[in-house]
């Protein structure tokens, strides 16, 4: 009772403070009430269609998206809501011209890039990724984002110099962020520079503790150098930590196979 005494900036207002708190069934029951008699407002149902993909229920938060479209084909973030729930749903072709549609709409917006940059180096389409990235770097030249993307881009292909060098650049910009650390650790050792590999790996750990991928990289690589008391120290430090780590299990069980 008295909520629809309240006005919709009100009901806005409340329904952002559940999503802030994860709530997101309870967002939903506010929106879907406001919406039995405003069914066709565009703010409600856009922020239900969002709510709707936080919990995974993708076809539903279709639904939603495309009904704002007909109500207004021009939003761009209503586009890009049905790429991201086509991306989820495997469905890659129809993904990509949502992508392209949201882009037509709102052509330099770097987060809608970026994202659209990381779903093209999820579909392997690495050149046209690299050109966006390209794009988002003269955008933006002191955001780390693009390079590190680009980064990701040159090793998935083999080119560990070119990587390293993209990763390096992400790295002055964002001194301590454990992924671009764990990738240059990454690209140090494919380049048997095993030295630096660990000294990044460990840097990795070091800048986020509950990011065990840097120490499994670590233990692998001690692995395959033959250092099979480290990596099973290393191992057991990861499982120690994060008893649910199928990979340390994984790699724990194949050393002891084979020593």
């Amino acid at each position: 009772t008295g909520f629809f005494f309240m006005n919709k900036d009100n009901i806005l207002k409340i329904v952002n403070e559940k999503i802030a708190k994860n709530l997101f069934e309870e967002a939903i029951k506010l929106t879907q009430s406001f919406l039995e008699e405003y069914e066709n407002d565009i703010d409600i149902l856009f922020v239900q269609g969002i709510c709707y993909f936080q919990v995974n229920n993708f076809n539903k938060s279709l639904e939603i998206f495309k009904k704002v479209i007909l109500l207004n084909p021009a939003i761009w973030n209503a586009h890009l809501g049905l790429a991201k729930n086509y991306r989820k749903l495997k469905q890659s072709k129809t993904a990509y011209i949502n992508f392209n549609k949201a882009i037509e709409l709102s052509p330099n917006n770097y987060s809608l890039l970026l994202e659209y940059a990381e779903f093209l180096i999820e579909e392997n389409k690495n050149k046209i990724a690299e050109n966006v990235l390209n794009k988002l770097i003269s955008i933006d030249p002191e955001n780390y984002k693009a390079y590190y993307n680009l980064g990701l881009v040159f090793l998935s292909t083999f080119q560990e110099k070119k990587a390293i060098n993209f990763f390096l650049r992400a790295n002055k910009l964002c001194p301590k962020n454990p992924e671009i650390l764990n990738a240059i650790g990454t690209c140090y050792e494919k380049l048997s520079n095993y030295e630096l590999a660990k000294s990044y790996f460990l840097k990795s750990f070091q800048a986020n503790n509950l990011f065990f991928l840097p120490l499994l990289n670590l233990a692998v690589m001690e692995q395959s150098l033959g250092n099979f008391e480290n990596s099973k120290k290393l191992l057991n430090q990861i499982i120690d930590s994060d008893p649910q780590n199928g990979e340390a299990y994984r790699n724990l069980s194949i050393m002891k196979k084979y020593k």
